[in-house]
């Protein structure tokens, strides 16, 4: 058995993932992540799944907590306290011996 929970938007334009709550006779429940990408002439595909049981399932809201709290944490910070774009240290190595 399977049911759909819900689709999300894919990091790029032609991608989403669903999520599903699957249950096979007689097992558990697990919950499965599906990256889906869009072919032309193909329609919608699936490139991966993700399958989590209760446990991983438990353990990963464990974990976004987490995220969102550094997330929710780091939105009080100034802009230039979250520049992104600094270069690394190997990134300034390679410009200085001339590599490109």
């Amino acid at each position: 058995m399977e049911r759909m929970i819900g689709v999300l938007e894919g990091m790029e334009r032609m991608e989403k993932v669903e999520v599903l709550l699957n249950r096979e006779r007689g097992s558990k429940w697990e919950i499965s992540l599906r990256l889906l990408s869009w072919g032309e002439g193909v329609g919608w595909y699936r490139q991966k799944t993700i399958r989590l049981d209760s446990r991983q399932l438990r353990a990963l809201q464990t974990l976004l907590k987490k995220v969102d709290a550094l997330l929710s944490a780091g939105r009080g910070k100034r802009d230039e306290d979250q520049r992104e774009d600094t270069p690394l240290p190997s990134d300034r190595i390679g410009v200085e011996r001339g590599f490109q």
